[in-house]
């Protein structure tokens, strides 16, 4: 196994700047999330 092999953690300022550049995703606790919203139009018949 090679350090390239390896995963790297990011810094906590690495993630704060990435969130920012992606809207719609937030940071809670150690989780990165993203809630969609569902819309329903009912059925088709």
């Amino acid at each position: 196994m090679t350090v390239a092999d390896s995963p790297v953690l990011l810094t906590e300022e690495e993630i704060a700047e990435g969130l920012r550049r992606v809207p719609g995703w937030s940071r809670q606790g150690e989780e990165i999330t993203r809630t969609f919203g569902i819309r329903y139009h009912g059925g088709g018949r």
